[in-house]
């Protein structure tokens, strides 16, 4: 049978594409066959990124699979159908031509450098479509048409069972082997040179430093698109956002209290951690409006601020009886007449009994104006975003990065600090040594274990630590901070340490929510057995409940 590599959905795969990946491991396509999921083609012919949804590659023959759910029509050479994200697009090419456009592609720019030119005629291969929404009567009038060839396109009823979908794919290999007089299958060695070709363990192309220049820049520039969502809520009294991690809420936040403020109100902004609040307010220059919770229960309520409007980050930390009454009187007109904007994530990071903060969130729904809806992650990279969603159970959000990241690590050590402290150090000296700055590197672990183990990981590393909240630092020192603390805050390239865990699973979930959606680029897991068993069994029922 197909081995799918990798043998799960990418984070945006439609319904369509994940039918298509459960069909191929039910098909037989001869001895060491392989399905790549998602083979990304950086050297497109006609755009920046092209994709082939689907490349098999066996002794049957070579296939690149362009999956369309949904409807498909086509009106005065216009071609609709819906994208990954269930968006209706129109396209001057037929999803036929897409496939044929990749499938070139991939052959001119990486087949003929690995197996020599003329490899793709003297075997079976070539390119087919999927429309797995559609059946043969409802494409009557498109398909057997040049743009969308009967035996090049693949329906509904193709698509019922995995044995269906070999005779499909079967026919498909015919057709192309009858057109171009090919001879032989693809032997197994060359199976496994094409695998090794276009989907290396290891990327070896780019340097990592390249890479992540490039994301983060990347990211940069999709969070400043998001900024345009608030242009939406000017002149909305009382906003409500609540969202997945990743999605921008501080980044959001954090623009509407600064624009607020350079138009001359008094707004005040309150954050979750004293870490968070410490950096937004250095980072604003604004450091006597930017507050957190902590400091606000700190003061006298007689000293307590108060504002025109007041920004609330990380506001599931503040449902609690207690809180809620100390924001009612942090603005003018409080909750219910003034203006305020809460911005939170009730997604595993509820600190309160989940039904008192339930209903702290009715009444918060009930006096609000507006609630905007976060869906896409602007934070990290699509290989953190599945990590997190596997890790954790819960859904993030569409990554907004179009190129890849680093896929994340895992490194089971024993339990005692020595062991972590290697580990995390050689990790972090590679890094390094592949021209990393140490300022974009974090370690974090729970509770004090991440102090120690940074301390002796930088005499294992030659590294210098200091605490994330040591402002200003050298941009040659690696910040460390315990997971808790680091709510709010991100990394490029962060190291998640977890010594020992005796909580439940639902707090084992909490804990890698919050902690894996810190990284932006690259993570890398350490933990001793018992909790990477605990890992894997999560990661492995998240991905069995996806497939369905």
């Amino acid at each position: 049978m197909v081995q799918v590599i990798p043998n799960m959905p990418h984070p945006d795969s439609t319904g369509s594409e994940r039918l298509v990946l459960k069909l191929l491991r039910g098909v037989d396509w001869g001895q060491g066959a392989r399905a790549l999921n998602s083979l990304n083609l950086p050297a497109h012919l006609y755009q920046r990124w092209g994709e082939i949804d689907f490349l098999v590659i066996g002794p049957r023959g070579l296939l690149a699979i362009e999956v369309k759910g949904g409807d498909v029509s086509c009106a005065n050479g216009c071609w609709i159908y819906e994208d990954r994200l269930g968006r209706v697009v129109k396209r001057s090419k037929s999803p036929v031509v897409q496939a044929k456009d990749a499938y070139f592609s991939l052959i001119r720019n990486y087949v003929e450098d690995a197996m020599g030119r003329g490899f793709d005629t003297s075997v079976p291969s070539g390119f087919c479509v999927v429309l797995a929404g559609a059946g043969r009567k409802e494409l009557d009038g498109l398909l057997g048409t040049p743009e969308l060839p009967d035996e090049l396109t693949g329906t509904r009823e193709d698509v019922a069972s995995p044995g269906a979908f070999e005779r499909f794919l079967k026919r498909v290999a015919k057709h192309w082997q009858d057109k171009s007089g090919a001879k032989r299958e693809i032997a197994p060695w060359d199976v496994e040179r094409l695998v090794k070709t276009l989907r290396p363990e290891f990327d070896k192309v780019k340097p990592l430093a390249l890479s992540r220049e490039q994301t983060i820049n990347e990211l940069v520039e999709l969070t400043e698109e998001q900024y345009e969502a608030l242009d939406l809520w000017e002149g909305a009294s009382r906003i409500l956002c609540m969202a997945p991690a990743g999605c921008g809420k501080t980044l959001l936040a954090t623009e509407l209290f600064r624009r607020a403020r350079a138009e001359g109100s008094d707004a005040l902004m309150l954050c979750g951690t004293d870490n968070l609040a410490r950096t937004i307010g250095e980072t604003l220059k604004d450091t006597t409006r930017v507050v957190s919770l902590p400091q606000l229960e700190a003061m006298h309520a007689d000293h307590r601020p108060a504002a025109d409007l007041l920004v609330i980050d990380e506001g599931q930390q503040a449902l609690d009886p207690e809180r809620m009454a100390m924001l009612d009187k942090c603005v003018r007109g409080g909750l219910r007449n003034g203006r305020w904007a809460w911005f939170g994530d009730p997604n595993y990071q509820l600190t309160i009994d989940p039904e008192v903060a339930r209903v702290a969130l009715d009444e918060l729904r009930v006096l609000s104006s507006v609630q905007p809806k976060l869906r896409k992650n602007c934070r990290n990279t699509p290989e953190i975003v599945q990590f997190a969603e596997l890790a954790s159970g819960v859904q993030i959000g569409h990554a907004l990065t179009k190129g890849r990241g680093l896929p994340p690590k895992t490194e089971e050590v024993g339990g005692d600090t020595g062991a972590f402290a290697r580990v995390v150090g050689i990790q972090v000296r590679d890094w390094i040594s592949q021209g990393i700055p140490a300022s974009e590197i974090c370690i974090i672990a729970p509770g004090s274990d991440a102090a120690e183990i940074s301390r002796r990981a930088g005499l294992v590393g030659g590294f210098s630590v200091a605490l994330w909240w040591e402002v200003p630092a050298p941009p040659n020192i690696v910040r460390y901070c315990d997971v808790d603390e680091f709510r709010g805050l991100e990394s490029p390239f962060l190291v998640l340490c977890v010594p020992s865990f005796e909580g439940g699973d639902l707090e084992l979930s909490k804990l890698f929510y919050l902690a894996i959606t810190r990284a932006n680029f690259a993570l890398t897991v350490v933990a001793p057995p018992r909790v990477m068993e605990r890992l894997k069994a999560k990661v492995e029922a998240s991905l069995l409940a996806s497939l369905g």
